[in-house]
């Protein structure tokens, strides 16, 4: 499946429909996420629960051990041993193995204590604490406070801390009442409990909250509830992955968070028509396309339409139509049969092995649709800044440059609005006025000419690394890409302060906040994940060799070298064939990430001549480093 984005233009009656029905799926969405924070904290009291009981358990087959075993077990989750933990047998190791829930949860009970609503942190797992009472004062931000503390080296670094302030109202005491499911108000489904958000996909048990709440009932197609819901469901389930540590907290939509989409992801547009240029949506009618080779892009005769999303941007309005191959349609049917004939009569009936070699057969003809003739070649390749990425052809492949322009363009205007603001600040407290100070006309129109920046700079980045990623999935079945961590790579500089205790070292901070900078503009994550998606359909291989030393090794000999400059590399060992000559730095490290790559496609002989990196003229004229 991909998606074809097309731009269409709206009549004013539409735009009004268009905000109407956003409206009504931004109270659908804060609804929805009041009520699994609700449950967040039901289901935390049941896993709190179980916890209690394994722990119990686990205690219990403690007290049976020998005391000598006892005490071994005591004492290592006890860290009485520090960091220099003693040598262990094969047997203690497995005993130790066993109680491994005590090096994360201590016993607790739980008898006693009321289930009320709990305040949850930016994760799902952690930052959970009892609401007792509302109000009172507050924690805030001050750049004033300094507090001493030691980084791992042990040297005295600065962080800012917070001060307390008094609050707008008096602390007030929440009432301790058990904590229990919601339910509809009224209607035909009064009294449901909203134990799963999939509940909530009731457009009658939703009018009964609404008139419950003194709103008018909803006007928006229950296609576009059921496309929210989706979107909602991901972001949820992201929040709660233990994987993902540092998702932040799902927001509730306001004035600054908007919703911008209408999702259909259960019906296709109900007609597209190539004679008017237009496309009819559900709810809002026939849309005009402004694109003008979007038919050629559509290519009705060779895909089908299956969902669409209508966005509103900053430059304006975009039909996201998302299509498939002819025959996903009969895929998906299939797809659906077979877990009802297996249950029915068995996996090894005739009926069920008769729809799973239909499946079968579709798969490989949708999957062979995509194949081109693509050879059994295969390719090391190494991420860079200079070079967004090198193989070990030698090829250097140069960076998106638009979006580096646009970048520093926007962090110009941004400048320009940030001075704007702080003299109209200074001007309306000068004049006592109280409340919110509204938006100049200044103010309007350069956040708006940012935000079109941004979607410039977006939209720049995503067809840049479409292209690149199209052309190696087109030219090589099997990809060696380095496996390059990109949070670690943006880390900052950690402070380092002078020995007198007044002041700092210098530690190249300001030349790493370039080089991230330039990191971000590169969006290599997002080139990596296009990539390995588009090798992987035309039924290629990819694989993530490990960075370590891979810059550092030749990729003849296999011994260490030296690093004449970024771009050069010299291998000083005297029995290797490239013994004192210049290689290209990156071209070296993907030769190395293909030799790791786990690929024995052929035999390369590379031109052992000197390799240069040749600086286009278009990185001179224009200064794209701060």
């Amino acid at each position: 499946m991909k998606t074809i984005k097309i731009k269409v233009s709206l009549s004013t009656q539409q735009e009004e429909i268009f905000n109407q029905y956003i409206d009504q799926l931004e109270w659908f969405w804060n609804l929805a996420l009041a009520n699994q924070f609700h449950n967040h904290c039901i289901k935390w009291y049941e896993w709190a629960k179980k916890q209690q009981q394994l722990l119990d358990k686990t205690k219990e087959n403690l007290d049976k051990l020998k005391p000598e075993q006892k005490q071994l077990v005591l004492d290592f989750y006890s860290h009485k041993y520090g960091e220099k933990q003693p040598k262990l047998t094969e047997k203690q190791k497995d005993l130790i193995n066993k109680f491994e829930i005590f090096s994360r949860w201590l016993p607790f009970d739980l008898d006693g204590i009321i289930p009320v609503p709990l305040l949850l942190g930016n994760s799902g797992y952690e930052g959970l604490s009892c609401r007792i009472a509302i109000g009172g004062p507050r924690w805030v931000r001050d750049e004033n406070i300094n507090i001493p503390l030691k980084n791992k080296k042990g040297e005295i670094i600065h962080k800012k801390g917070s001060k307390l302030v008094p609050g707008k109202h008096p602390y007030q005491p929440i009432k301790p009442t058990p904590h229990s499911y919601k339910t509809f108000p009224g209607g035909k489904f009064a009294g449901r409990e909203l134990v799963d958000v999939k509940k909530l996909d009731n457009l009658d048990g939703l009018n009964s909250i609404r008139s419950a709440e003194n709103l008018p009932p909803l006007t928006v197609p229950t296609d576009y509830i059921g496309g929210t819901m989706k979107f909602f469901e991901v972001s949820w389930n992201a929040f709660l992955d233990p994987k993902l540590p540092e998702r932040r907290k799902v927001k509730f939509k306001d004035k600054e968070r908007k919703l911008t989409t209408l999702s259909n992801n259960q019906k296709p547009p109900n007609r597209i028509n190539p004679e008017k240029n237009t496309v009819s949506i559900s709810g809002i009618g026939e849309v005009k396309v402004i694109d003008r080779n979007w038919l050629q892009r559509l290519n009705l005769e060779n895909i089908s339409p299956r969902t669409y999303t209508l966005s509103k941007k900053p430059s304006g309005y975009y039909l996201n139509i998302v299509v498939a191959h002819p025959l996903q349609e009969e895929k998906s049917k299939l797809d659906k049969q077979l877990p009802k004939v297996k249950k029915e009569y068995g996996e090894e009936s005739q009926e069920y092995q008769e729809i799973l070699s239909k499946y079968n057969e579709v798969s490989e003809q949708i999957k062979s649709s995509y194949f081109d003739d693509v050879k059994d070649l295969s390719v090391g390749i190494d991420p860079g800044v200079n070079a967004v990425i090198s193989t070990d052809h030698g090829a250097l492949f140069m960076p998106n440059i638009t979006r580096e322009r646009i970048s520093i363009h926007i962090e110009e205007l941004q400048s320009e609005l940030n001075k704007i603001k702080d003299i109209n600040d200074a001007q309306w407290k000068a004049a006592e006025n109280k409340g919110e100070r509204p938006k100049t006309k200044n103010e309007i129109k350069l956040q708006a000419q940012i935000s079109r920046l941004h979607e410039k700079g977006a939209n720049s980045a995503n067809c840049f690394n479409h292209k690149l990623s199209t052309r190696i999935a087109r030219t090589y079945r099997y990809v060696c890409w380095e496996d390059t961590k990109i949070k670690n790579l943006l880390k900052q500089v950690e402070p380092q302060a002078l020995p007198e205790g007044v002041g700092y070292a210098h530690n190249g901070a300001s030349a790493k906040r370039g080089l991230n900078w330039i990191m971000r503009q590169r969006c290599l994550s997002d080139l990596e994940a296009k990539t390995k998606e588009k090798v992987e359909k035309k039924g290629g291989k990819f694989n993530e060799p490990s960075a370590n030393y891979s810059s550092q090794l030749c990729h003849c000999c296999q011994q260490k070298g030296e690093r004449v400059s970024q771009h050069e590399f010299i291998c000083k060992n005297p029995e290797c064939s490239l013994f004192e000559k210049l290689q290209q730095a990156d071209v070296n490290a993907a030769r190395n990430h293909k030799q790791h790559g786990g690929f024995e496609v052929g035999e390369v002989k590379y031109n052992l001549t000197k390799l240069q990196y040749q600086k286009p003229k278009r990185f001179k004229k224009k200064k794209l480093t701060k």
